[in-house]
């Protein structure tokens, strides 16, 4: 399996993104610790853990005055590096160092030299141990006065300053990601890491830890969900299983109801035509034609209990008739009728 080499480089623009950077990495945040581990390691190896202080510092230190930035100007660089989790799995204490001190190595060199590197934390107190480092992109080179020359003056000659210029360290070329990613990946390859595969092969963007584990999260509770319906619909299943075999056994209880009423009917009948002085048997008596008396019997039973239904049923109609007749509607039809 392979193992990947990871390199991550955000800008900061405002004191309060650096601030929360701080918190967070410094595991004093309100929120967003949820998948931490209170008893995992973390803490600064280099710098210190106010990192706002330590940027004001720095622009003191060179003469820059903070009140004069530009609009959106970018104030510091955030870099996180870690390994493919198999890796860290793999590795001992002593291959850990190496791969820390290597890796500051890298991202000192890239951020300006060790003097713009304000913070960094160690974070072993999640599943996949990584490093966290603020630097400010402060950088020493001839600066010219800005605006329009008036009429009849000269430009001034660029006078050599400190200032803040992201676009010195990781800016210019288009690719110059793709090619931080590759210098990150040939300076740790010999502890057994390579380059991942490039986005433009991939198509993939990448996603910040905390979006990515709000995705996780949701997806854990999807599948949580998912997991209780059919948890449900296992109950369900055996509700209707069990209500199956109560119809079942209801079915089965009311045929044995109207077997046993055949039976009774069938009795009965034997009884009639042994009265009669007839020998005939239930069920088959009706094939006998010494049964006829009997059916005939039944027939006509049946027939007279029909005739008195459809004698109540014009009955009944009868007197809805003559109810109806009697009622104001009835009235008004006959009065729209003349």
């Amino acid at each position: 399996m392979t193992n990947y080499a990871i390199l991550r480089v955000e800008k900061i623009h405002t004191r309060q993104q650096m601030r929360a950077a701080a918190d967070h990495n410094n595991r004093t945040a309100k929120q967003g610790l949820e998948h931490t581990d209170p008893d995992g390691a973390a803490g600064v190896i280099v710098g210190q853990r106010d990192t706002v202080a330590a940027w004001d510092q720095k622009m003191a230190d060179a003469g820059v005055d903070p009140k004069k930035q530009q609009k959106g100007a970018v104030l510091g660089l955030e870099w996180v590096a870690s390994a493919s989790p198999e890796w860290w799995a793999n590795t001992g204490q002593v291959q850990r160092e190496d791969w820390v001190a290597d890796t500051m190595a890298f991202i000192q060199e890239q951020a300006g030299g060790k003097a713009n590197i304000l913070s960094a934390w160690w974070h072993d107190d999640e599943d996949t141990p990584h490093l966290h480092v603020v630097s400010i992109p402060l950088v020493e080179k001839e600066r010219g006065a800005r605006g329009r020359v008036r009429k009849g003056r000269t430009r001034p000659d660029p006078v050599k300053g400190w200032g803040l210029s992201a676009q010195d360290l990781i800016g210019g070329s288009k690719h110059r990601l793709v090619e931080l990613q590759d210098d990150y990946a040939a300076a740790v390859a010999h502890h057994g890491l390579s380059r991942g595969i490039p986005r433009k092969e991939t198509g993939e963007r990448n996603k910040r830890p905390g979006q990515w584990r709000a995705e996780q999260a949701r997806i854990t509770d999807e599948m949580a969900e998912d997991g209780q319906a059919a948890k449900m619909a296992r109950m369900d299943a055996a509700e209707l299983r069990q209500l199956a075999v109560v119809e079942y056994r209801k079915t089965m209880a009311q045929a044995a109801a109207v077997l046993e009423q055949a039976e009774r009917l069938g009795a009965a009948v034997r009884e009639d035509a042994k009265a009669m002085g007839k020998a005939i048997h239930f069920p088959a008596y009706a094939e006998k034609p010494e049964s006829a008396e009997a059916r005939t019997a039944i027939r006509k039973a049946m027939e007279a209990q029909q005739a008195e239904a459809d004698a109540r049923k014009v009955k009944r109609l009868q007197q809805d008739r003559m109810a109806y007749q009697t009622t104001p509607q009835a009235a008004q039809g006959r009065e729209r009728g003349r």
